[in-house]
């Protein structure tokens, strides 16, 4: 699967997620009131629910990626000084 795809699916998950928080919530809540500044059963507020729930720093990602990146290029370069190293032994060239 595709990292756009598997964005995409996150995405509508945790969509599908948070419209059944805030529907289980608006139920719970007396006289229909909104959700603006309104606690959940455990006392958070449901709008930090909503903002706070599975995001992830875009910047974090891209800097794991960019280091593993770094570290493939790395490891690809000892092997292939190590290669030319054997094969240049062969001819007795150190």
């Amino acid at each position: 699967m595709s990292r756009s795809a598997r964005w995409k699916e996150e995405r509508i998950r945790e969509r599908i997620y948070l419209e059944q928080v805030k529907q289980k919530h608006t139920e719970m809540l007396p006289n229909s009131a909104g959700l603006n500044g309104a606690n959940s059963p455990g006392g958070t507020p449901v709008l930090f629910l909503r903002q706070t729930f599975g995001r992830r720093s875009p910047n974090r990602w891209k800097k794991n990626q960019l280091l593993w990146n770094i570290l493939r290029v790395a490891l690809l370069a000892v092997w292939v000084a190590l290669c030319v190293r054997v094969y240049l032994a062969q001819f007795g060239i150190h």
